[in-house]
């Protein structure tokens, strides 16, 4: 297994995070950057495959849908009351 290597900007821009935002919200963008990292090591050993590589980064990061897109599943999704 190979080491990571952190960007000194990015690493800079961690310690002002801590200072700014807090631990929680710093060591999140910490980890959701390593996990960045590895599922990009993934996607090139799959990369004899582009379309598999390309479904598992849309698997690991799904795009949430907008306010307006849950509104409408909600509405859609619910039953009326009814005085039974």
């Amino acid at each position: 297994m190979s080491e990571l290597e952190i960007p000194f900007a990015l690493a800079d821009q961690w310690d002002q995070m801590l200072k700014t935002k807090g631990h929680c919200a710093t060591y999140w963008e910490i980890a959701q950057w390593g996990a960045d990292q590895e599922l990009e090591a993934c996607c090139e050993w799959l990369n004899a495959d582009p379309e598999l590589a390309q479904e598992l980064r849309t698997s690991r990061r799904p795009k949430l849908p907008s306010l307006k897109e849950s509104r409408n599943y909600l509405t859609t999704q619910t039953t009326p009351m009814t005085n039974d």
